[in-house]
């Protein structure tokens, strides 16, 4: 009745509601909206203002700026790349090079389109532009000059292969010519030393003017020829002008001199292929296409090179002039168009600050007058009653039910909380008090059962299962607690009872009686068990009465046999005895047999180590006329170096008078020695040659001697293999004996020891006929221990085992 009560104040409240706090808080912030549109459009005149002076900069002096400086690092970028080009080593770097450098002037031109189409000053999109014609015309005139470079450089290199292998050919063929030189001359000298008088000394002069001169001759053509190629490798690697025309003044000299010298060869030893080689030497530093000629005009289109590449520079350093002022022309307009700018944004900042001002008195006045008052203070206080509402304190009192705005509306909801809390907790007192009452009836319930379980289970520990819990006192989950427990009690009664009669039959031998009764869980799994077990004793029952049957007809078996092998063992004894007496006489002979071959044996080793001696003495002979053969052959050796000396000495003492000839007066002394000396070496000559003769007479008697003594050392070799084959024979008869001798001697105690074992089968005979009869008693216990038991309700098989079994034993 309360609650409808509070909500048809609600109602009347919504309906009194005219202008409540939504609408008075619209118009205060429509207020302030509108202070601030009025603020965005002023600031929208002056940033108009600012965006026009920034136009200015963006649209005119920026593009021109950017264009400039694209147009200054282009520019320097080709200056950058313009060494490669100066500087390339072959065609493919030049194209390489004027290719990017071709890409780059591209790229230059296009930006100095774009530097057209700015509001740049004409004079100096003009001197960019000359800039620029003076760049790309220094770009070609250095491509000229590299390729020209280049292609001298490729002749230069051609000469220079063309000198290398003039060259390499000339020392080929010089070389030779100075060997023939020296050979001609030695056998002059030879034929000198066998001429005497007037003529000796004419054939001396004659070999000065022409082998002498013409081995001098050829040897200074080849040291002015090389003199001459090394002046050309020099200036063909020389690196100024200067360098390569003093070598060059000096290299007409020296080309002189060389063709002189080849005069001289050739008009003593004329050699075409020679004269060939020399005047291609000399071709090579001759004219407008020779070394010298071509090397200057290479040195020259490379200070052309360089020129173009400073004169590139020059014009690059120009564009950046231009580019400079370009921008200096922009920066002066973006200045002017940014002093515009300033001037408005700080009017616009006046405006804005005051405007701000007049927002912000307004706004703190709405909100300290109206908000603060109006709305914030009663809310404050509707929270606070909230608050002690929600912590079960009834007494606070609602304030402001009788607002007819959105406020009043929370106090009147506040109103229906606090009373709907008050009738909660009435309600909360009441369920409290009736779960007391319910707690107290199950600890009731709970004891009576507890005391019941109580005693069934002390009666349970004393062995009675028979007991039961009285269910008539309990109700609710308590009693169905105690009827559960009851049905177990029961159920693990019956198991036990069935378990127990199984055990009693089993104590009685009645291995027949199963539980029959059907359980769930553990406890059908505890009957299964007991169920299996009965099962294995049955099994292990019948086994035992099987093998009781079998022990008993082994051992019957058994007892025959041994009878048996008792009489085979006392025949087999008597035929060892006999065997061992003619083993015994065979043993004897075979030992005689062995030693005779033994002392056979000894005989052929004495034999062969005589005949092995013998062998050893020729064998050493045939070593010492070996040594002297050796030894002769050594002298023979030794006495060709003594002759081949003589001969040197000859050819020595004879240079030596061709000298004193030449020395004329002065070593006519001299000339007397060497004679002296030739004529000792030509005796020394004669008698080498005589003992070499002799020696070679002695080497071909020693040569028959070794022969023959070869042949005797290889007969007595052969007699040597002959006799040791023999001994090896008749060593290996006795070996044979001496083996059947043992062999013979091993099968005489494995007799005697056959015999031994005889007699100890016969024993071990009568010792396995006692073990079968204990074996058959054994059996027979066995059945009778069996025959206790029941298995398939059929007592008289075990039975029947046992009387067999006792017949067996008998």
């Amino acid at each position: 009745m309360r609650r409808q009560c509070v909500l048809s104040g609600v109602m009347r409240g919504s309906a009194r509601m005219r202008f409540g706090i939504r609408q008075k808080l619209f118009l205060a912030v429509g207020v302030i909206a509108a202070m601030a549109v009025v603020s965005s459009l002023i600031s929208f005149g002056f940033f108009g203002q600012v965006r026009s002076a920034l136009g200015l900069v963006t649209d005119r002096s920026l593009p021109a700026v950017t264009a400039a400086l694209t147009l200054s690092a282009q520019s320097a970028d080709v200056a950058a790349s313009a060494p490669a080009l100066a500087y390339a080593t072959n065609d493919a770097e030049r194209t390489t090079a004027i290719s990017v450098l071709n890409g780059k002037l591209a790229q230059i031109k296009r930006t100095l389109d774009e530097v057209k189409a700015t509001d740049a000053p004409e004079t100096l999109r003009r001197e960019a532009e000359d800039s620029f014609s003076r760049l790309a015309d220094a770009m070609e005139r250095i491509e000229s000059a590299v390729k020209e470079r280049l292609a001298l450089s490729a002749k230069r290199q051609a000469l220079t292969k063309t000198l290398t292998d003039n060259h390499a050919n000339f020392l080929f063929l010089a070389q030779p010519a100075v060997d023939q030189a020296v050979m001609d001359m030695t056998m002059e000298f030879e034929l000198v030393s066998r001429a005497t008088g007037a003529g000796a000394s004419e054939m001396i002069q004659s070999i000065l003017d022409k082998q002498v001169a013409g081995a001098r001759a050829i040897q200074d053509l080849v040291a002015k020829t090389n003199l001459s190629v090394g002046m050309l490798a020099v200036a063909a690697q020389a690196d100024s002008p200067e360098s390569v025309e003093l070598i060059q003044v000096d290299n007409i000299n020296t080309k002189a001199e060389m063709l002189r010298g080849l005069d001289t060869v050739l008009a003593i030893y004329p050699n075409k292929e020679i004269e060939d080689m020399v005047n291609g030497i000399a071709a090579v530093s001759e004219g407008e296409n020779g070394l010298f000629s071509t090397r200057l005009m290479e040195l020259a289109a490379t200070r052309q090179a360089l020129a173009a590449l400073s004169e590139g520079r020059s014009a690059t350093l120009g564009l950046s002039d231009a580019v400079d002022q370009l921008v200096a022309s922009a920066r002066k307009d973006a200045v002017g168009s940014s002093q515009a700018s300033i001037s408005a944004i700080n009017i616009a900042q006046t405006v804005m600050a005051v405007i701000a001002l007049f927002c912000l008195i307004a706004a703190i006045g709405i909100g300290w007058l109206y908000i603060g008052r109006r709305v914030i203070d009663p809310i404050v206080a509707t929270t606070d009653t909230m608050g002690r509402l929600a912590n079960r304190d009834w007494s606070a009192q609602v304030i402001g039910t009788d607002r007819g705005d959105e406020i009043g509306d929370m106090a009147r909801a506040v109103q229906v909380f606090k009373d709907q809390g008050q009738e909660s907790q009435q309600l909360q007192e009441q369920i409290e008090a009736d779960r007391i009452r319910f707690e107290t009836e199950r600890k009731a319930q709970e004891g009576l059962l507890k005391s019941a379980v109580g005693e069934i289970v002390a009666a349970a520990n004393a062995g009675d299962l028979q007991r039961r819990i009285d269910t008539s006192r309990i109700e609710g989950v308590m009693r169905e607690l105690g009827e559960g427990v009851n049905t177990l009690l029961g159920t693990m009664e019956r198991v036990l009872g069935d378990l127990g009669d199984m055990l009693h039959k089993l104590a009685d031998g009645d291995l027949t009686h199963r539980i029959r009764s059907q359980y769930q869980g553990l406890f059908a799994d505890l009957a299964g068990d007991a169920n299996q077990v009965s099962d294995r004793l049955s099994d292990t029952m019948k086994k035992l009465a099987e093998s009781a049957a079998l022990v008993r007809d082994a051992s019957a078996e058994i007892s025959t046999g041994s009878q048996d092998l008792a009489q085979r063992t006392e025949s087999q004894a008597a035929a060892l005895e006999q065997t061992a007496a003619s083993m015994h006489e065979v043993t004897a002979t075979v030992k005689q047999n062995a030693d005779n071959a033994q002392a056979a044996n000894q005989l052929a080793v004495a034999a062969r180590d005589t005949a092995e001696k013998g062998g050893s003495v020729v064998a050493d002979a045939v070593t010492a006329v070996t040594q002297i053969e050796d030894s002769a052959r050594k002298i023979s050796d030794i006495v060709g170096l003594i002759d081949e000396i003589a001969f040197q000495t000859n050819l020595l003492a004879l240079n030596a008078s061709v000298e004193a000839a030449r020395a004329g007066e002065a070593g006519k002394g001299f000339a007397v020695v060497a004679q002296e000396v030739r004529a000792l070496a030509q005796r020394s000559a004669n008698a080498s040659r005589e003992i070499k003769g002799l020696i070679q007479a002695s080497n071909t008697q020693v040569k028959t001697g070794a022969a023959l003594v070869n042949q005797t050392g290889a007969a007595l070799a052969e007699i040597v293999t002959s006799v040791k084959k023999v001994s090896d024979i008749v060593a290996e008869i006795a070996a044979a004996s001496s083996e059947q001798a043992r062999g013979l001697e091993e099968v005489n105690g494995a007799v005697v020891n056959m015999d031994e074992m005889t007699q100890r089968n016969g024993a071990l005979v009568e010792q396995t006929n006692a073990s079968a009869q204990a074996m058959a008693n054994q059996a027979r216990q066995l059945a009778e221990l069996v025959g206790h038991f029941r298995v398939d309700g059929d007592a008289s098989t075990l039975a029947a085992n046992d009387s067999e079994l006792e017949d067996a034993a008998d």
